[in-house]
């Protein structure tokens, strides 16, 4: 089970893609109250960051890099790209689509 992460534009259309599927070595630690947006990732459903949330996402990316595997980290600096891209672009989105 992981995510498909895209960078997309206000229309859904997709801009860039992760490499891979999202595979953190734990789903439950992502519960922890110490995230504060990667708690908010529904497995099972899509979820939504957009230019102001990707700032927090971000440092919820970088704290989780800490604790992960190199795989993982490739995916988590992936992902930090698409996030600095929409930071970067307005009407952009970084989208987590669950199973």
């Amino acid at each position: 089970m992981g995510w498909t992460v895209i960078l997309e534009d206000y229309r859904g259309n997709e801009i860039k893609k992760l490499s891979k599927e999202f595979t953190p070595s734990s789903f439950a630690h992502l519960e922890s109250e110490k995230f504060k947006t990667l708690r908010y990732i529904d497995p099972y459903d899509d979820t939504t960051f957009n230019s102001v949330m990707c700032k927090e996402l971000v440092s919820d990316l970088n704290e989780l890099w800490k604790d992960e595997s190199a795989d993982v980290r490739k995916q988590i600096e992936e992902i930090l790209e698409l996030t600095s891209a929409c930071m970067d672009e307005p009407h952009t989105y970084v989208k987590f689509y669950g199973d």
